[in-house]
């Protein structure tokens, strides 16, 4: 059997915890002589379940840049390009395996007739 200072202070914390919805709710139970252990069991564990829904996933850690990948495009001199590529932090993975430099990153077109050349191009494709 368990001290009733041990049941006093799990019904503090439990309370404590409770919004005033969730009070409302187990004075309800109380009055209607339907709470018992299983009814608190079975509330604390929505209650823990609606709490875990809310919370946020933890973000993963990234790969640090010593350990990722490298660009790998051919340079002028003949070498390798050594830079880490654009990194795609959701997924922990490279956008497309380029640097800035290379490839990784667009800024699209910027003048009139670049972006109406672009518009074009985009049309000519559909169907």
């Amino acid at each position: 059997m368990k001290s009733k200072k041990t049941t006093n202070h799990v019904a503090l914390l439990i309370t404590s915890t409770l919004n005033s919805q969730d009070k409302l709710t187990l004075k309800h139970l109380s009055n209607k002589g339907e709470l018992g252990s299983d009814e608190i069991d079975k509330f604390v564990d929505q209650k823990i379940a609606r709490r875990l829904a809310k919370q946020k996933p933890q973000p993963r850690k990234t790969l640090p840049k010593y350990l990722r990948p490298q660009c790998g495009a051919k340079t002028r001199a003949g070498g390798r390009c050594k830079a880490t590529p654009v990194w795609d932090k959701p997924n922990n993975k490279p956008k497309n395996g380029r640097c800035r430099m290379h490839g990784g990153l667009s800024t699209g077109a910027r003048t009139p007739e670049g972006k109406l050349r672009a518009l074009a191009n985009l049309k000519q494709f559909r169907v």
